[in-house]
């Protein structure tokens, strides 16, 4: 069989699609940074290496040489002890381009590979072909059969790789027990959506949007539109109506897919705003095509599941071997994949991603966690966005792992405890509800239980600071001695309780990790990496190595990934995990990659002593006060959050004389909180002890506190306790649990202008003290 080869020409001038092509200039944009410090250089190549104690992977490390640091003077082997040395001679803001620049076309212009003329094995998938020697793949221009997930999937599929064709691919719960289909079967439902999709209509360059929770058959619909050479898309499930028409619209998605009567109601309710919409997909056979409000029929078609199947059963056995073929012949260089930001401030945009992308970020993560493959994970966080997408697709494509999908948020905690998965990525906020939970356990002990408790949790933090020690700090024998006899009797039963026994790799993404979280989990054997990166960035900058995790800072930048400083301390990032632009904004991604191929991610940011990167906060969130004091709010955030019973902080004061703070209470410490003051456990509710004055007077003293470490201009003036949380429900949180600081500060407007109102009248206790403004 010949398949069409794409030339750039054949590209429609209106695809939508917005590609910078990077200048040959080495260098960045923008001027470095100002040195922070005499000595310190300002740019790293990554190379986030699985660390021991003794050795430390070079922060200049050229592709596949290890350990070698590259200074502008030359490159030379080195040990580690010569690193932190190294590391203070750089010069500042030279930067060694090893890649040529990507003057890869877009999207069309060269998916197929010239004249593919077969694969391996179609045993699974065409029975007639079974005992015949399978022609292979001719691929051209360096490009491999094992250079993009479509192909490690369908090698997965057939067993080729780590003999996995009959493990477990996905599981979902069906009552009490859970149901899995292998990688056999996965492969198989993708051919068969596939074939059903092409029989539909489905051409290749065409769009399709995936709308509902996380299920087996999201990623089978997903990786059945990349076999078409198709692009994807994944919309939010509590996404409005009008949300879903702007994406829908903005995407131009030919095909969407839903879970639910109440997804579908929402295409119905924005029907005139959907005009290249020609199919609709019900996922869940059970669900009734509800009858429009406006009492007309939709313009698009609607088929079930089910049928999708039957249709794509019909001449299976060539159609399957058909669709392997082409997927394995499309190019590293094709998009596959668009992520929607979630829209912090402002309309959500549309980052483009190649195959390249993703084969390349979990190809470096599987590396840097040091997977042996197999692994066990639990899908929770919403799989439009790119960081389940990583654990739940990429990664276990790469590695062959398990996904065991939750039965909802709500359900998680038991979730774990059921599947007792060996890999956990989760974002910061669950981070700290665990963490909460646990602290509430631990209160709760009697008071000999309690004080033993507290002796192995100083004990694990010791081991924990030891374990991590990037200068080969061991302990002491009898402190090790100590700590296998907490972990059997005590340690052990928390990580059983939280479900994380089996688990050897933890991870946090989508915003920074609190370091004194990271530091409770440290205590009670739990080492998070945290990594570092965004949606323009394919997920991912940098990540905490193992055995070398600081919390506090984002880790070294992945192999292969170029990080600088620009003037404003801004990070920028140039590499294979850079995302090809926004779908249908040349503006926006002129705005983010300058010509020299550097991703401008909005975040400001540092180098420590040992070349991990810091992240501060991002540009658009620092506070400049009327007086022109520039003021990060995170850190200040993060620490108040860190005391019993808040559960989160927006500090206030861009424009304005002194910062202000809005905070929620944390519903689940507040009885342990209300136990320790002495009020009633009825009154346990935070829109009642929003007001009451005994909270005021804690949260009061927590301010206080806090303030005695930060600079007059930056203290905590005054502060309002806020009724409810802050939801995503509500508007104020992204679907990972980001707050959107614009919404807040828009929502409770009223609220803030009152406090700067009171401000003006109120006699300051003491100068740099928090003043409270009664809600």
């Amino acid at each position: 069989m010949v398949m069409k080869h794409f030339r750039t020409s054949d590209v429609p001038s209106d695809s939508g699609y917005a590609f910078v092509t990077p200048a040959a200039s080495p260098t960045p944009g923008p001027a470095p940074m100002r040195s922070l410090s005499s000595n310190l250089h300002l740019g790293v190549q990554g190379n986030c290496e699985q660390h021991g104690n003794d050795t430390l992977a070079s922060l200049w490390l050229q592709p596949r040489a290890q350990n070698t640091f590259q200074t502008p003077q030359g490159s030379a082997s080195r040990s580690y002890n010569m690193a932190h040395r190294v590391t203070r001679e750089r010069t500042l803001g030279k930067v060694e381009d090893s890649k040529k620049p990507n003057n890869a076309a877009p999207f069309l212009a060269g998916i197929f590979t010239q004249n593919p003329e077969g694969s391996p094995s179609d045993s699974f998938l065409s029975p007639g072909l079974q005992g015949e020697q399978p022609p292979q793949l001719a691929l051209t221009q360096e490009e491999t059969r094992t250079k993009t997930l479509l192909n490690l999937f369908f090698d997965n599929a057939h067993g080729i790789r780590r003999n996995c064709a009959d493990s477990a691919a996905l599981a979902s719960k069906e009552g009490d027990g859970w149901v899995s289909i292998s990688w056999k079967e996965y492969g198989r439902l993708v051919c068969q959506i596939a074939n059903g999709l092409r029989q539909c209509g489905f051409e290749a360059g065409d769009h399709a949007a995936i709308l509902g929770s996380n299920s087996p058959r999201w990623l089978i619909a997903d990786l059945a539109v990349m076999c078409l050479a198709g692009c994807t898309t994944g919309l939010y499930p509590n996404d409005l109506a009008e949300q879903v028409a702007f994406v829908c619209e903005n995407f131009r998605a030919k095909v969407v897919f839903v879970d639910s009567e109440m997804q579908y109601a929402k295409l119905l309710d924005t029907a005139e705003m959907l005009g290249e919409l020609q199919l609709v997909v019900l996922m869940n056979d059970t669900t009734r095509e509800v009858s429009p409000r406006c009492g007309r029929k939709p313009h698009w078609k609607n088929i079930s599941w089910s049928e999708l199947l039957k249709k794509g059963r019909r001449h299976f056995e060539s159609a399957a071997t058909n669709i392997e073929r082409q997927a394995r012949a499309i190019l590293p260089s094709a998009i596959c994949m668009t992520v929607y930001t979630s829209g912090t401030t402002g309309k959500p945009k549309g980052a483009c991603y190649r195959h390249r992308n993703l084969y390349f970020i979990a190809e470096e993560i599987s590396r840097c966690v040091g997977s042996n493959g197999g692994d066990i994970t639990l899908s929770f966080l919403p799989l439009c966005h790119i960081a389940e997408r990583i654990q739940g697709e990429l990664l276990a494509i790469y590695d062959a792992n398990a996904v065991y999908f939750a039965e909802s948020f709500a359900t998680v905690k038991n979730n774990l405890a059921e599947v007792r998965p060996t890999l956990f990525l989760c974002v910061p906020r669950v981070w700290e509800k665990f963490a909460s939970a646990l602290k509430q356990r631990f209160a709760s002990e009697a008071l000999l239980r309690r004080a033993v408790i507290s002796q192995a949790l100083r004990n694990g933090a010791s081991i924990g600071e030891c374990r991590n020690s990037i200068r080969g700090q061991r302990p002491a024998i009898w402190t090790t001695v100590q700590w296998r006899l907490y972990q059997k009797h005590i340690i052990g039963k928390i990580l059983t309780l939280l479900g994380l026994d089996r688990c050897h790799t933890f991870a946090s993404g989508a915003a920074p990790l609190n370091p004194e979280i990271s530091r409770f989990f440290r205590s009670i054997g739990i080492d998070i990496a945290e990594l570092y990166g965004q949606s323009e960035s394919t997920g991912v900058i940098a990540l905490t190595p193992k055995g070398a995790i600081k919390p506090g800072t984002a880790g070294l930048p992945l192999r292969g990934i170029q990080v600088v400083l620009g003037a404003d301390g801004e990070i920028l990032a140039k590499g294979d995990n850079v995302f090809a632009g926004y779908y249908n904004d040349a503006r926006g991604t002129a705005q983010v990659i300058d010509n020299a191929g550097f991703l401008h991610t909005g975040d400001v940011g540092s180098f420590d002593e040992d070349g991990y990167l810091v992240v501060t906060d991002r540009l658009k969130d620092l506070i400049k006060t009327s007086g022109g004091k520039f003021i990060a709010p995170q850190p200040t955030e993060a620490r108040l959050k860190t005391f019993d019973g808040i559960a989160q902080v927006v500090v206030i004061g861009d424009g304005k004389p002194y910062c202000t703070a809005l905070i929620t209470l944390d519903e689940g410490a507040l009885p342990a909180l209300t136990s320790k003051i002495g009020i009633e456990s009825t009154e346990s509710r935070p829109d009642i002890l929003s007001r009451d004055k005994r909270i005021i007077d804690v949260i009061q003293h927590y301010i206080d506190e806090v303030n005695a470490t930060l600079p007059s201009y930056a203290t905590i003036k005054y502060f309002r306790i806020l009724p409810t949380e802050l939801t995503v429900e509500g508007g104020e949180l992204t679907p990972t649990l980001k707050v959107k600081r614009r919404v807040v500060q828009e929502k409770y407007a009223h609220v803030i202008d009152e406090m700067y109102v009171s401000g003006e009248r109120a006699t300051a206790k003491a100068s740099g003290n928090a003043l409270r403004v009664a809600p």
